[in-house]
């Protein structure tokens, strides 16, 4: 029996990435370094080592570009570039000749391009959603950590008089074990729910700002390399004393590992690009120190300027890297800094005067980190990926009011107590709502948990309320309706403090998307009685992105605006980016000069088969939103990029999970309808409204993201909408569900049940061109197995099935009504 994977810990992750990065670079990248004195006791020139130098970038630059462009596992791959680098290591200190140094470096460069953006990537999934920037500091302080200790190691080394071959048999034996220590890590689950897949904006297709950014990260590259390279061999022409020069190295390191904690900091008030320009702005000094004023002890300077600002660039860059394009986005740098490293050595063999002369080659580094520290410092253009910052109002891992969003539940209690008092009050304004409350004043809810023990409030009595009914507002400036199809429509009159409301609320939602001002926002939802375009629109206001306002329909049109105007976030009823999706198809719309990265869906039951569908064909990250029109419109609550539930409002909406049919309370983590109270609504107050809306409540512990709002699951279905054929009771999104798990299906389908000739239920597949008719029995067999139901199938060519403009319909029901 195999033994449950073992729990990973952001801070376990963050160590565990440490302890990588502290290979690939202490050892598979920087340990020619310190090692290359001895060498040169061995007979080995600046030239040749310089050889040795540009393999191991070449190589590093083709593992980063292979990276970059193959999709590889974890944790084979990362598990597999470790092992190499130990092993070409240890293999360095068998052979003798300069050729087989020369490749040897190679593979443990081309490892050390697999393993950088992997581990990088790998460990940021895992720590940044804990919005501690100490572990972000204590996984980029691998850098000076391996570089330190290598240094170490051969200043030990040379104080023994050993030999070159000796040291790298040391280093290698040292990462052969750390490789081991590390091994499992990559294997285990994480302790909390992680996002799905990529980031947020891992698949965003990079424009001219993403392109900017790689090119000023190869410059980085090139700036640094020369004294990163040389810097013991200056130091030791300064002071052959290997006590003294022996030192330099390990201070590059050491200081390159303590400045990420520094740079932590800093990145939450200056931001990843600003950080990232004051980066290479003192490295640039660094570089030049030695030129200026020639010594042991400039050097020594140079060291601790260098080595400094290695880890914050990196750092800076690397996070900035991956809200840009993610794992890819990081490969990219990583390949781009190789190509600098590769430039660098041959820039000093040219510029390098004989042995002794690297003033000529500091200099021309110095005036690159210059140059790309101005281009850094630019603001991205309106509509680029980045991540929110400060100066932007919003500090990493954002929320639009920390202060409540991030409230300990403890704190939480007493404001929601407050404003339920306050509703009842309003809601004894209105004789409606006094006798359905009865005696209950506002006094009476002593604790939250007296709320429960208020009657419910039903969509029939909102229907029978009709117009104004239960409406307790005055002067009101919006209204709204229900898009039901039975009875009176359900009316919510707002007022001016409701649209405020409404505003705040969809605005946290956007925020917890990871959309900032800087977006350019779609609104595809209708503007009209229907409140999803509004409530977008407000929210989008009220953050100060630029809004595309179409409207519903109109998708050729749609496409082409999203293409020109470079749109970012779209946002719909969930079925909408099907539609989008089948008329690219159509009309041989290229979906690669699209620039989003967004999309926030809702107002329908969307399965996570279809999500990823989504995900993947248009290359985004999507958010599933709630709300209604009775809770005032969409935003009600959100999921985050955690994907660990949907977070609830809770200082604007109270919500319990009761028995469909008893109303009787259901337990965390157990399935009921849901029933929702308004907290700050003015012109329609909610108390204890059932929704028929099906879910449970995930968590009310402090989520990966911050945020300490309770997580329902995703909405499962309806107690309206559950299908019963034949005794057996199931819901559309399991139907759904099971559909898309076949390939050559559409995402199109349609229930069909009817009485004709005894019960019958027809299942309507519109399938891709060239699908396996066969596919038909497997579908029936997979409904069976499942749900125990047995339809007929009947596959139709794409196109089949009507497409109405608003809300999907799934089911059609032509029985007998009892």
């Amino acid at each position: 029996m195999t033994a449950p994977a073992r729990t990973l810990s952001p801070g376990v992750a963050a160590v565990a990435g440490m302890t990588a990065l502290a290979i690939a670079m202490g050892v598979g990248r920087f340990a020619f370094t310190p090692i290359l004195p001895l060498m040169q006791d061995a007979g080995l020139s600046i030239a040749d080592g310089a050889w040795l130098a540009s393999a191991n970038y070449l190589g590093t630059l083709i593992g980063a570009v292979t990276a970059t462009v193959v999709r590889m596992r974890l944790p084979p791959a990362l598990r597999g570039g470790l092992l190499t680098i130990a092993l070409a290591t240890l293999a360095m200190g068998l052979a003798h000749r300069v050729p087989a140094w020369v490749v040897l470096r190679f593979i443990a460069g081309l490892a050390t391009g697999w393993v950088l953006p992997l581990a990088s990537g790998w460990a940021l999934e895992r720590v940044s959603p804990a919005r501690r920037p100490l572990l972000s500091a204590t996984l980029f302080a691998g850098f000076g950590v391996g570089i330190a200790a290598t240094g170490v190691a051969c200043i030990a080394l040379m104080h023994v008089h050993a030999t070159s071959s000796q040291a790298w048999l040391g280093v290698g034996v040292v990462s052969l074990v750390a490789t081991a220590v590390v091994w499992r890590r990559f294997g285990e689950r994480d302790a909390a729910p992680r996002a799905e897949g990529p980031s947020v904006s891992a698949r965003r297709r990079w424009g001219a700002d993403a392109v900017r950014l790689v090119a000023c990260y190869g410059a980085f590259g090139f700036g640094y390399i020369v004294p990163a390279t040389f810097l013991p061999v200056m130091a030791r022409r300064a002071d052959a004393d290997p006590a003294v020069f022996g030192w330099a190295w390990p201070v590059f390191g050491v200081t390159a590992a303590a400045s990420t904690f520094t740079a932590a900091g800093l990145s939450s008030s200056l931001g990843n690009r600003r950080l990232w320009a004051l980066g290479h702005s003192v490295m640039a000094l660094g570089v030049v120190l030695p030129v200026l004023s020639p010594g042991i002890a400039t050097i020594m300077v140079c060291a601790r300027l260098v080595g400094g600002m290695f880890t914050v660039i990196t750092m800076a860059g690397f996070q900035e890297a991956r809200d840009v394009g993610g794992v890819r986005m990081i490969a990219a740098f990583a390949s781009a800094f190789g190509v600098g490293q590769i430039a660098g050595p041959v820039v000093v063999r040219r510029l390098a005067s004989g042995d002794a002369d690297f003033s000529a080659a500091l200099v021309t580094a110095c005036a690159v980190l210059v140059v790309s520290a101005g281009v850094v410092a630019v603001p991205a253009r309106r509509g680029t990926a980045h991540r929110p910052t400060p100066e932007r109002g919003y500090t990493p891992l954002a929320m639009l009011q920390p202060e409540v969003e991030a409230l300990d539940r403890e704190a939480l209690a007493p404001v929601q107590l407050e404003r339920m008092r306050a509703t009842l009050a309003r809601c004894r304004s209105n004789a409606a709502w006094r006798r359905r409350l009865g005696d209950v004043r506002p006094e009476d809810v002593k604790r939250v948990e007296d709320w429960a023990r208020l009657p419910f409030l039903t969509k029939d009595e909102l229907r029978d309320a009709y117009p104004y009914g239960l409406a307790c507002g005055e002067g009101y400036r919006r209204v709204h309706m229900s898009s039901g199809t039975t009875g009176n429509p359900i009316l919510n009159p707002c007022t001016a403090a409701d649209v405020a409301q409404w505003a705040e609320v969809m605005a946290r939602c956007y925020v917890a998307a990871g959309v900032t001002r800087d977006d350019v926002i779609q609104i595809t939802p209708s503007f009209g009685l229907f409140t999803g375009g509004f409530g977008f629109h407000y929210g989008a206001e009220r953050l100060g992105a630029m809004v595309v306002p179409v409207g519903a329909g109109r998708t050729s049109l749609q496409l082409r605006l999203m293409r020109d105007l470079k749109t970012t976030v779209i946002t719909a009823i969930a079925t909408y980016p099907l539609r989008l999706l089948e008329v690219a198809r159509e009309e041989s719309f290229d979906l690669s000069t699209l620039s989003l990265r967004v999309g926030i869906f809702g107002s329908e039951m969307w399965s996570d088969a279809l999500r990823a569908r989504i995900e993947r064909e248009l290359s985004i990250r999507t958010y599933d939103i709630i709300g209604m029109t009775e809770t005032g419109g969409p935003g009600l609550g959100i999921d985050c990029a955690a994907r660990a539930g949907v977070h609830v409002w809770e200082d604007h909406y109270v919500v319990e999970i009761v028995d469909p049919t008893s109303g009787a309370p259901r337990a965390d983590g157990e399935e009921g309808e849901l029933v929702v109270s308004t907290l700050t609504r003015e012109g329609l107050p909610l108390v204890r409204y059932r929704t028929h809306d099906l879910t449970r409540v995930l968590s009310r512990a402090r989520c990966a993201c911050g945020r300490t709002s309770l997580r329902l699951d995703r909405l499962r279905g309806r107690t309206d909408d559950m299908v019963i054929y034949k005794g057996v009771n199931f819901y559309p999104r399991q139907i759904e569900t099971l559909l898309l798990a076949h390939a050559g299906v559409s995402h199109e389908y349609q229930i069909v049940l009817d009485a004709e000739g005894g019960e019958r239920m027809t299942v309507l597949v519109e399938t891709e061109p060239g699908c396996d008719p066969g596919i038909a029995s497997r579908i029936k067999r997979d409904l069976h197995d499942a749900l125990a139901l047995g339809p007929e199938i009947r596959l139709c060519p794409a196109g089949t099935l009507e497409r109405p403009q608003g809300k999907a319909l799934r089911v059609v029901d032509r029985r007998p009504k009892a």
